[in-house]
């Protein structure tokens, strides 16, 4: 195994440790047309910016938020930001579907729940500064970066000042500001950079993720940066107008190392099996971030294989922003793990009994082990919480990379002593652990405890339907409960989706949807990062706010 060096040096104060790390460093930032800039001049461009920084009074304890489009920039105002010793937010970015008035309000409102003493934003975010600044003074991105002529002063910094101010996904409820300190950032990257056997003279990441989601900020920027390793980092809107790039990249720049959530594999899948680009040096590609579906894993590899694309490539992982980034990693080179379980004894009794023939099955994807530094437990209800084999609960985290709070200095409720409740339901066999689903998502019907993931996946095959935007969820109706699907399409012949949605979940999962609702395209709500939020998107529905689709006179969908 290749040895990495903790980035940690006790004696240090984080700045001078930001400073001795990049100074050091001999990997660059590229851009997805090969231009290089070494993260030395990186940082020598991020000196003068924290110089400014400091002139308009912030520095450590202070909160700066930064919403702007990926770019060298805005890498450089971060790394200024931490250099003055001020926690970072980085914000989700206006969408151009998305109604500004909205934008304004959430963006507001994140603001306050950080209590931010300073927005930066790049001209494309200009407008947002007075209207949603919350009291916040406002810094212009582009005249900030490019100062030549500041005078920077290395604070005085501890381990647990606050580094990163990250926001938690708000899949199932409000985005929460998770507060992570100095200690929890050095200590999940030098876990990662561990567990994958980070060679920073070899490896080479690309990284399409936006930087407001915690895959992008850690694992994707912190971890190359703090290590030194070559990261060529392409702007979000090139990869969602072709998903088809993020392959051509990895294979032109020659990287080896990426990461994305499932739901992006998706989408590159029918770029890379169109294209004849050459990804034999892509030794891990991270999966994560949502539920993993082992169908789009397997769909990516066969995609990959004419270009030479290794079949232990996808490392299927678990995380989450309360986590700082990391909890488990699979070994290098362990490829797609499977398993797979009876589907009743898993709904009736929550244990994860291996397949039965001749019954009905469901594949997980196995996620590995704790990375070092994290430990996890299963918790069920009214029993002792441990690691019981196979026995399905909630998953519980503890460590030097767990979060202790969210803002305004909140303990949170799932905090157990010294163990954090992550709200997601999974077991753990053969040493690794397999996530279910999200606790508030489970859909109780007739006391099965069905996973929305499944039932989504099988109303996601009916031909009209969008896919990757279909929502089930648990609804109000009667003692037992009911069933709500709501998904996406572009079909006139909605009699018929309805009808076919309604046989195939029945036939497959033994269920009948009491509610199919079929909405316009791009009309389900979703997270800053792309999750469904399923419990908004109910909401939606009952107060009548999802554009339906409905038939015209002449046979057309009307909303």
């Amino acid at each position: 195994m290749h040895e990495v060096e903790e980035p940690i040096a006790p004696q240090l104060r984080p700045a001078t440790r930001l400073v001795e790390l990049v100074e050091s460093a001999s990997g660059s930032l590229i851009a997805t047309d090969g231009t290089k800039l070494p993260w030395q001049q990186i940082f020598e461009r991020a000196t003068y910016t924290a110089g400014v920084l400091q002139a308009s009074g912030l520095g450590p304890r202070s909160r700066i938020a930064l919403i702007a489009q990926t770019s060298t920039e805005a890498v450089v105002t971060i790394l200024a930001a931490w250099l003055t010793g001020a926690a970072t937010a980085i914000l989700p970015n206006y969408a151009p579907r998305q109604d500004s008035k909205s934008f304004a309000l959430r963006t507001r409102a994140l603001l306050g729940a950080m209590k931010a003493d300073c927005i930066v934003t790049d001209s494309a975010h200009e407008w947002i500064r007075q209207p949603a600044t919350a009291g916040a003074s406002a810094l212009a991105l582009e005249s900030i970066s490019h100062s030549t002529s500041s005078q920077y002063a290395r604070p005085a910094t501890g381990d647990d000042d606050l580094a990163i101010v990250q926001f938690t996904s708000g899949s199932t409820d409000l985005s929460k500001p998770v507060t992570v300190s100095w200690r929890q950032l050095f200590s999940n990257v030098a876990g990662m950079a561990q567990r994958i056997d980070l060679d920073p003279q070899a490896d080479r990441f690309v990284s399409w993720l936006p930087l407001y989601h915690d895959m992008g900020l850690v694992g994707c920027l912190a971890l190359p940066l703090l290590t030194g390793t070559d990261l060529v980092l392409a702007k979000t809107e090139d990869f969602a107008s072709r998903p088809g790039r993020w392959m051509e990249w990895t294979a032109h720049l020659r990287a080896t190392l990426t990461a994305a959530p499932c739901s992006a594999y998706r989408l590159a899948t029918r770029g890379l099996a169109a294209s004849t680009v050459d990804v034999s040096r892509l030794r891990l590609a991270f999966c994560g971030a949502e539920q993993v579906s082992v169908d789009v894993v397997e769909a990516f590899l066969s995609a990959g294989a004419a270009g030479g694309l290794p079949r232990s490539s996808v490392s299927c992982v678990y995380g989450l922003a309360e986590a700082t980034l990391a909890v488990t990693i699979p070994a290098p080179g362990s490829g797609l793990h499977v398993d797979t379980v009876d589907t009743d004894i898993l709904e009736h009794e929550r244990i994860a009994s291996p397949a039965r023939p001749g019954h009905r099955a469901t594949r997980f994807a196995m996620l590995g082990d704790a990375i070092d530094g994290v430990e996890l437990r299963i918790r069920r209800s009214g029993e002792p919480p441990g690691q019981p084999e196979r026995l399905v609960g909630e998953i519980e985290i503890r460590g030097s990379n767990v979060a202790s709070g969210y803002l305004p200095d909140e303990t949170p409720s799932a905090i157990r002593g010294e163990w954090l409740a992550t709200g997601d339901v999974g077991y753990i066999t053969d040493s690794q652990l397999v996530v279910v689903g999200r606790k508030k998502d489970l859909i109780i019907l007739g006391g099965r405890n069905i996973s929305p993931e499944a039932v989504e996946a099988v109303a996601a095959n009916v031909a009209g339907i969008r896919i990757g935007n279909v929502v089930a969820v648990g609804s109000d109706e009667g003692n037992r409960g009911g069933l709500a699907i709501i998904a996406e399409c572009r079909s006139q012949a909605t009699d018929r989706i309805r009808g076919e949605i309604r046989a195939a979940v029945e036939a497959e999962l033994g269920v009948i949807a009491s509610t199919i609702v079929l909405v316009e395209p791009h009309s389900i709500p979703r997270t800053s990062s792309g999750k469904l939020r399923r419990g908004a998107t109910l909401a939606a529905l009952n107060e009548g706010e999802l554009p339906i689709v409905r038939i015209g006179p002449r046979g057309r969908p009307q909303p």
